[in-house]
């Protein structure tokens, strides 16, 4: 049985990877426009760390054992789209407009897509490769 100290270092873990990519994403973005990098305050550093917690806390219904991989995707999918909403659409830019927010919320499942593909190609090919490995193997000592 795993304790909370071992899901609190996990969560926190993985809140400082989000964090980490996030920021150095939007720093090379705004490397290359001049007008993108003066916009990144104190307060948007906050905003993504704030949002990688809360990420990384959905992370955790991922490894939920018993539940089916596609209802655990679905809830990973609508906690990780609330924090989106609720740190980056009202809390930090404040958007009312109806239209930016359902693009910003076109793109978040774009990309939300486009990783969970990728999480769920690496997490079916581990898979697979360690049921092949468990065939292959045969006791010598019975």
């Amino acid at each position: 049985m795993k304790t909370v100290f071992y899901h609190f270092k996990k969560v926190f873990t993985h809140s400082c990877v989000c964090f980490t990519l996030i920021t150095l994403f939007l720093f090379l973005i705004g490397s290359a426009s001049p007008t993108f990098g003066s916009a990144i305050k104190v307060s948007s550093i906050l905003s993504i760390y704030l949002f990688s917690l809360l990420l990384a806390l959905a992370n955790l219904l991922l490894i939920l054992p018993k539940i089916q991989i596609g209802w655990r995707v679905m809830l990973h999918y609508l906690a990780s789209l609330a924090a989106f909403y609720g740190v980056f659409i009202l809390i930090a830019f404040k958007i009312t407009a109806t239209r930016s927010i359902l693009v910003s919320i076109l793109l978040f499942t774009i990309l939300y897509t486009l990783f969970m593909g990728m999480y769920l190609f690496l997490f079916f090919s581990v898979i697979k490769k360690s049921k092949e490995q468990d065939k292959s193997y045969k006791n010598i000592y019975q």
